[in-house]
């Protein structure tokens, strides 16, 4: 092999595996570390579901409907919206513009977490109950796979809203 044909090779590999290191899943952290909402940015929060979910503990369910929360950077509500966010242990993954990570389509059973902090930038998080990732609208390269069952988390964040917040149908 000559040399030139030697040096493209030996460049081609190294950035193949600059990439794969983007790719490849980070450790997992809680999504509250990962995405902080600071102490003075108003965190707001809803769910809607079409089907009956059970709450984390086990007694009630959620009916078809929407409930809305306004928590405000002093309240009880966006504390409790902080706290749950910070119980989801998930890892980071950077997606591709062809990944199927990266074709999100927002169903009847989410719930959405947002802030926004005092840069300006919203962060939306999107959660679907029959899937383990989270979507940010303001960093939409990356998706955080949740370690564990994604429907806990999705009724985590249900209950905290629907303990807040005013439920519509």
């Amino acid at each position: 092999m000559d040399k030139k044909r030697k040096t493209v090779l030996i460049a081609v590999a190294a950035m193949l595996l600059v990439v794969a290191i983007f790719l490849l899943p980070r450790r997992a952290q809680p999504l509250g570390e990962l995405i902080p909402a600071p102490e003075t940015a108003r965190v707001d929060g809803l769910f809607c579901i079409s089907t009956i979910v059970p709450t984390p503990d086990g007694y009630g369910t959620f009916d078809t409907g929407d409930c809305r929360v306004e928590g405000y950077p002093d309240s009880e509500a966006a504390a409790a919206l902080r706290s749950a966010m910070s119980e989801i242990s998930v890892q980071r993954y950077y997606r591709l513009p062809t990944s199927l990570l990266s074709r999100f389509t927002q169903n009847e059973n989410y719930v959405t977490v947002w802030w926004i902090p005092e840069d300006g930038q919203k962060h939306d998080l999107y959660l679907n109950w029959d899937e383990g990732f989270i979507y940010d609208d303001a960093n939409r390269a990356v998706a955080y796979k949740i370690d564990g069952d994604a429907q806990q988390a999705f009724s985590q964040l249900c209950a905290v809203i629907s303990e807040y917040g005013t439920y519509t149908r």
